[in-house]
Protein backbone atom coordinates (compact mmCIF):
# COMPACT_ATOMS: atom_id res chain seq x y z
CA UNK A 1 0.00 0.00 0.00
CA UNK A 2 1.36 3.28 -0.76
CA UNK A 3 1.51 6.09 1.59
CA UNK A 4 -1.05 8.87 1.18
CA UNK A 5 1.27 11.73 1.54
CA UNK A 6 4.02 10.72 -0.79
CA UNK A 7 1.39 10.73 -4.35
CA UNK A 8 -0.75 13.57 -5.36
CA UNK A 9 -1.68 16.23 -7.85
CA UNK A 10 0.55 18.60 -5.74
CA UNK A 11 3.78 16.04 -5.81
CA UNK A 12 3.26 15.65 -9.77
CA UNK A 13 2.97 19.29 -9.91
CA UNK A 14 6.05 20.00 -7.99
CA UNK A 15 8.06 17.24 -10.00
CA UNK A 16 7.10 18.78 -13.26
CA UNK A 17 8.02 21.99 -12.21
CA UNK A 18 11.85 21.52 -10.78
CA UNK A 19 12.24 19.02 -13.98
CA UNK A 20 11.83 22.39 -16.01
CA UNK A 21 14.01 24.41 -13.18
CA UNK A 22 11.32 25.91 -11.93
CA UNK A 23 11.49 27.33 -8.22
CA UNK A 24 9.66 24.95 -5.73
CA UNK A 25 9.09 25.52 -2.26
CA UNK A 26 7.87 23.49 0.19
CA UNK A 27 6.45 23.59 3.57
CA UNK A 28 8.62 20.86 6.18
CA UNK A 29 6.01 18.94 8.19
CA UNK A 30 6.58 16.63 11.25
CA UNK A 31 9.25 13.68 10.67
CA UNK A 32 7.27 10.50 10.73
CA UNK A 33 3.59 12.22 9.45
CA UNK A 34 2.21 10.15 6.45
CA UNK A 35 0.77 13.44 5.41
CA UNK A 36 4.10 15.55 5.24
CA UNK A 37 6.03 12.87 3.72
CA UNK A 38 5.62 13.92 0.33
CA UNK A 39 6.48 17.63 1.15
CA UNK A 40 9.84 16.19 2.94
CA UNK A 41 10.55 14.13 0.19
CA UNK A 42 10.69 16.92 -1.83
CA UNK A 43 12.93 19.01 0.54
CA UNK A 44 14.95 15.65 1.34
CA UNK A 45 15.22 14.94 -2.52
CA UNK A 46 16.36 18.52 -3.26
CA UNK A 47 12.92 18.68 -5.69
CA UNK A 48 12.19 22.26 -3.28
CA UNK A 49 13.53 24.47 -1.34
CA UNK A 50 12.68 24.34 2.21
CA UNK A 51 10.13 27.35 3.16
CA UNK A 52 9.60 27.64 6.82
CA UNK A 53 8.30 31.24 6.77
CA UNK A 54 7.59 34.25 4.81
CA UNK A 55 11.35 35.86 4.69
CA UNK A 56 12.46 32.33 3.11
CA UNK A 57 10.06 33.16 0.00
CA UNK A 58 11.47 36.53 -0.32
CA UNK A 59 14.54 35.48 -0.44
CA UNK A 60 14.17 32.62 -2.73
CA UNK A 61 12.16 34.91 -4.92
CA UNK A 62 14.74 37.37 -5.10
CA UNK A 63 12.86 40.24 -3.78
CA UNK A 64 13.53 43.03 -1.01
CA UNK A 65 12.13 42.62 2.12
CA UNK A 66 9.32 45.45 3.34
CA UNK A 67 11.89 46.86 5.37
CA UNK A 68 14.54 46.84 2.86
CA UNK A 69 12.23 48.94 0.34
CA UNK A 70 12.31 53.04 0.27
CA UNK A 71 9.05 54.73 1.90
CA UNK A 72 6.88 56.53 -0.53
CA UNK A 73 6.69 60.54 0.17
CA UNK A 74 3.16 61.22 0.90
CA UNK A 75 1.36 63.45 -1.40
CA UNK A 76 -0.85 66.15 -0.09
CA UNK A 77 -3.79 67.08 -1.98
CA UNK A 78 -3.11 70.34 -2.96
CA UNK A 79 -4.28 72.08 -6.00
CA UNK A 80 -7.29 70.14 -6.63
CA UNK A 81 -10.45 71.02 -8.69
CA UNK A 82 -13.84 71.48 -6.68
CA UNK A 83 -15.39 68.30 -7.72
CA UNK A 84 -12.06 66.63 -6.09
CA UNK A 85 -12.02 68.41 -2.91
CA UNK A 86 -16.01 66.98 -2.70
CA UNK A 87 -15.10 63.64 -3.90
CA UNK A 88 -12.80 63.37 -0.99
CA UNK A 89 -15.08 65.29 1.92
CA UNK A 90 -17.70 62.96 0.71
CA UNK A 91 -15.56 59.80 1.26
CA UNK A 92 -14.33 61.31 4.37
CA UNK A 93 -17.93 62.12 6.34
CA UNK A 94 -19.32 58.94 4.69
CA UNK A 95 -16.94 56.20 4.36
CA UNK A 96 -16.44 53.87 1.29
CA UNK A 97 -18.91 54.70 -1.16
CA UNK A 98 -19.95 53.59 -4.58
CA UNK A 99 -20.55 55.66 -8.15
CA UNK A 100 -24.06 55.63 -7.28
CA UNK A 101 -23.67 56.99 -4.12
CA UNK A 102 -21.53 59.24 -4.82
CA UNK A 103 -23.25 61.00 -7.70
CA UNK A 104 -26.31 60.92 -5.85
CA UNK A 105 -25.01 63.12 -2.79
CA UNK A 106 -22.52 65.02 -5.27
CA UNK A 107 -25.42 65.42 -7.64
CA UNK A 108 -23.39 64.95 -10.96
CA UNK A 109 -24.23 62.82 -13.77
CA UNK A 110 -22.13 59.50 -13.43
CA UNK A 111 -20.74 59.59 -16.51
CA UNK A 112 -18.77 63.07 -15.55
CA UNK A 113 -17.82 61.62 -12.26
CA UNK A 114 -16.32 58.42 -13.51
CA UNK A 115 -13.70 60.27 -15.40
CA UNK A 116 -12.86 62.52 -11.99
CA UNK A 117 -12.72 58.90 -10.22
CA UNK A 118 -10.33 58.00 -12.51
CA UNK A 119 -8.32 61.00 -12.66
CA UNK A 120 -8.13 60.36 -8.63
CA UNK A 121 -7.06 56.85 -8.64
CA UNK A 122 -4.27 57.16 -11.20
CA UNK A 123 -3.61 59.89 -8.73
CA UNK A 124 -3.28 57.84 -5.99
CA UNK A 125 -5.87 59.77 -4.29
CA UNK A 126 -8.56 57.03 -4.07
CA UNK A 127 -8.89 53.30 -4.81
CA UNK A 128 -11.24 50.97 -6.20
CA UNK A 129 -12.02 48.27 -3.75
CA UNK A 130 -13.93 44.93 -4.80
CA UNK A 131 -17.91 45.73 -4.93
CA UNK A 132 -17.25 48.93 -7.25
CA UNK A 133 -16.42 50.58 -3.73
CA UNK A 134 -14.33 53.91 -3.69
CA UNK A 135 -12.36 54.50 -0.84
CA UNK A 136 -10.05 57.53 0.32
CA UNK A 137 -5.94 56.59 0.22
CA UNK A 138 -4.56 57.07 3.83
CA UNK A 139 -1.14 58.05 3.08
Amino acid sequence: MTRPGIKGGALITADIAASYNRDVMAVPGRPGDEWSAGCNALIRCNKASLAEKSSHIEYLLGWKPASMVAPVQPVLFTGLTDSEKRICEALKNEGDLTIDQLARILELPVYKLSTILLQMELAGMITLCPGNVYRLCSR
